[in-house]
């Protein structure tokens, strides 16, 4: 419980220096779009940008819809 003590200072803390950057107005050339931020077990940040993420979302799809083709035409030919 020690560990979560100062969770909330530590947040305030952060969304002030982000609020007062400057970078929030003008982000320059550095700027990658809109991104994909998550944490992984709690041990450190994963990000990437968006078009990654529907790439990745797309592809998934694509193998599931794939392994159900698979499945039932398996299943099928089973019965046949």
């Amino acid at each position: 419980m020690s560990c979560c003590r100062y969770t909330g200072e530590n947040l305030l803390n952060i969304i002030t220096t982000i609020a007062n950057s400057d970078d929030l107005e003008n982000p320059g050339e550095g700027r990658l779009g809109k991104m994909v931020f998550f944490d992984l077990l709690g041990h450190f940040m994963v990000y990437y940008p968006l078009k990654l993420g529907e790439m990745i979302n797309v592809l998934t799809i694509a193998a599931v819809i794939l392994n159900l083709y698979r499945k039932v035409k398996a299943f099928r030919s089973k019965g046949e």
